[in-house]
């Protein structure tokens, strides 16, 4: 019997399929929902290109030889019935294997604050209007979106979402991907001369990195996770440090709140944060003011801190 290893297989099918980029890509990724999904791709590419040439070989050669012309419609229908068919499967086995029984859109809002200032995530180019993969991306609107069929875990992780974006996060660093110019929200940052050295230029544009042991100002300082967690039921919110923040996997919720608000400091050694995401603060009853929200619009700050 003939052995092939999973590693083996993958790099066969990236030289078949490389000469399409996002079927490329889906391959290189390692989740079974990404290599599913990106195997219905290479099923539509292929069924598009088995089209074009069965109407081809109908259009020049069907003149010369009839007797193509029937054959070729068998095998235009066996290709577009083989394709509807993968794809239904694909589907439908995904469903199967997923925790949430079928397809979400989940989100949480996501923070990133340097020696005290907060960075503005890179913004979106071109027409897809989100950074990252269609799966795990942003929307120049400070939420992490899943949008697919949760079928592993590691893929929903913040980890995975801060390399989606195209930055990094780890136990001791951190890379946040920033636009060309305007690398703080103006709203929200006391001293940004802090953060410009730690502000690069890399192949695909800006970055801010990050690594323990740097400084803020004259103290010590480093990477730093914490996420708020809503409880439904009384109406309420807590903060808990992340103990591995890369591997932290946000609360399934399809708004936020009741989705996770999530902060990445860069900063001096704390066991909370005063930050709050904007979703949360505008709905605070005790911190809505300091969002902006006005006195008489305050019926809506119901939201309540558990310390």
């Amino acid at each position: 019997m003939v052995s092939i290893s999973f590693e083996k297989y993958k790099t066969n099918m990236l030289y078949i399929f490389g000469a399409f980029p996002p079927v490329l890509a889906g391959f290189a990724d390692g989740d079974l929902e990404t290599i599913i999904s990106h195997w219905s791709l290479a099923a539509v590419y292929g069924g598009i290109v088995a089209v074009l040439l069965l109407v081809g070989l109908v259009s020049v050669g069907g003149k010369h030889w009839p007797m193509l012309r029937p054959a070729s419609f068998i095998a235009l229908a066996v290709v577009v019935s083989s394709a509807t068919l993968f794809l239904a499967a694909s589907s439908i086995s995904l469903s199967m294997q997923s925790s949430a029984g079928g397809r979400v859109h989940w989100q949480a809002a996501v923070e990133f604050w340097a020696c005290g200032n907060e960075l503005t995530v890179r913004e979106p180019h071109g027409l897809s209007g989100f950074v990252g993969s269609p799966t795990l991306h942003q929307a120049d609107d400070k939420l992490l979106h899943y949008d697919g069929t949760p079928v592993d875990s590691a893929a929903l992780t913040l980890g995975s979402f801060v390399s989606a974006i195209g930055g990094q996060l780890t136990e001791d660093a951190l890379l946040v991907p920033l636009n060309d110019s305007g690398y703080f929200a103006p709203s929200a940052g006391s001293q940004p001369s802090l953060v410009m050295n730690n502000i690069l230029t890399g192949k695909d544009g800006k970055y801010a990195r990050f690594i323990n042991g740097q400084t803020c100002g004259d103290q010590t300082a480093e990477v730093q996770a914490y996420a708020y967690t809503f409880q439904t039921s009384n109406n309420t919110y807590i903060q808990h440090k992340l103990a591995d923040p890369a591997q932290y996997v946000p609360s399934p919720a399809s708004a936020t709140p009741p989705g996770d608000c999530i902060v990445v400091e860069f900063g001096p050694a704390q066991d909370r944060t005063d930050k709050l995401c904007h979703s949360y603060g505008v709905r605070d009853q005790n911190r809505c003011g300091q969002f902006g929200v006005a006195a008489d619009e305050r019926k809506g700050c119901g939201l309540k801190e558990i310390l």
